[in-house]
């Protein structure tokens, strides 16, 4: 099955682990503390920060991406 098929799909259900890593890596380029492109906090720093693991950090990051 599609893998974004199953991330929305889980997002209806229930937000998905990485949610608050997206909304605050969202926020800060809207508000311009993160300039798009920019070089962030490596996948293992991430991790630890918001006790997710790094798969869940890479979804985040290519859900940015992708957006």
């Amino acid at each position: 099955m599609n893998q974004m098929l199953l991330m929305k799909k889980n997002a209806r259900q229930s937000p998905v682990v990485y949610a608050g890593l997206v909304e605050d890596l969202s926020r800060a380029i809207r508000e311009g503390a993160l300039a798009p492109g920019s070089r962030i906090a490596g996948e293992n720093e991430l991790a630890a920060h918001y006790a997710i693991s790094r798969s869940s950090v890479r979804l985040a990051l290519n859900e940015l991406e992708a957006a």
